[in-house]
């Protein structure tokens, strides 16, 4: 009896560890980086993975199992949180074996993904590098060097160069409520988040610290009037716009029109650099598939450019071609510098 009670303690021991193992610990969703390129209708693809313990399972399904192996190993689900996922685009079943379709790279493979990535942005800027000097140069004559940030980024990269890269979305996937793409990397880049928003004709680029947001009703009205007019006439829209720098108190619009400044040699070293970029992202598709297990050459184009822009815009600033706005950098920068995050995309000039 005295050994029996000795073995207790070390029975609970080896169930607990055993527990431990088979259910893989996995930290919270928001952790890593979920990064998604889709257009949705009423549920975003994050919707579904946030549900109750959703992201576990998906997390335990980058191994195909059967729903049977997933609860003998500690997960507890219904029916229809599987359905649901089924739903979402999130999970397929082929015979009684569940398999996530999201893709989430672990550390191994999010590390090898950026220095894939690293290296491709460093070797297509041997050869861009003084496209992307010509540019600021272009934007310099036109009185915007103060706009090259944005522009580069905003309207080059994230704009330009990705619509000319990537599929559109319903061509990269099509599922109940959205059309796109969405990916997990296992940890967030370390830089600031920046991204763009568009409203009709008015683009700007955000960060996480940016301070002063327009609102809605007022870019849109300056649109219109921009539309009309090619001049802000409304007295009391002047007063709402002139204060964040978007136009003179005579209402004369101080931010890009990039028809304006579409001539030939803007043109040129905009399709130059696309070109470039495109050559130099093709050169790592085939070692990107063997990183991550993708086969499908949609997938793959999304995936590496996203990572391949950051890095370009990384060197960008290292070699000193842009540097960043300091609205972008803190919530107290003045309000007046919106003008140099913001553009307007327009195919031809209003005239009054």
């Amino acid at each position: 009896m005295k050994n029996l009670w000795k073995l207790i303690p070390c029975l609970f021991f080896l169930m607990y560890r055993t527990t431990c193992i088979a259910q893989e610990e996995v930290k919270p969703f928001d952790e890593f980086e979920p990064i998604a390129f889709c257009s949705f209708n009423q549920y975003h693809p994050f919707d579904y993975i946030r549900m109750d313990n959703n992201w576990q399972l998906l997390y335990a399904l980058r191994t195909p199992q059967t729903p049977e192996e997933l609860k003998g190993k500690g997960y507890h689900f219904n029916s229809s949180q599987l359905n649901i996922l089924l739903l979402g685009g999130l999970l397929e079943m082929k015979g009684r074996q569940c398999h996530t379709t999201l893709p989430i790279f672990d550390q191994q493979q999010t590390t090898a993904i950026r220095a894939l990535s690293r290296r491709l942005a460093e070797q297509t800027m041997g050869s861009t590098e003084q496209d992307y000097k010509n540019f600021v140069k272009a934007l310099d004559r036109q009185g915007y060097r103060d706009n090259a940030f944005s522009l580069l980024f905003s309207f080059l990269l994230d704009g330009m160069t990705w619509r000319a890269i990537t599929p559109p979305m319903d061509k990269i996937s099509h599922q109940l409520t959205w059309d796109g793409i969405a990916f997990v990397q296992y940890e967030p880049r370390k830089h600031m988040t920046i991204g763009t928003n568009g409203y009709g004709l008015f683009n700007m680029t955000w960060s996480d610290s940016l301070g002063v947001w327009p609102k809605r009703a007022t870019i849109d009205r300056f649109t219109e009037q921009f539309q009309q007019h090619g001049r802000v006439v409304d007295t009391a829209l002047i007063s709402e716009l002139e204060p964040l720098g978007l136009v003179n108190q005579k209402g004369e619009v101080r931010i890009p029109v990039i028809s304006n400044l579409s001539d030939k040699t803007f043109q040129t070293l905009t399709t130059t650099i696309i070109d470039k970029n495109a050559k130099g992202l093709a050169q790592g598709l085939e070692d990107f598939k063997q990183i991550t297990g993708i086969t499908d050459d949609n997938y793959a184009k999304v995936i590496l450019f996203h990572e391949m822009m950051w890095d370009t815009l990384d060197l960008l600033l290292a070699r000193k071609i842009v540097t960043e706005p300091s609205i972008l950098l803190s919530k107290h920068s003045d309000r007046r510098d919106l003008r140099r995050i913001s553009f307007f995309l327009s195919q031809s000039m209003p005239k009054e």
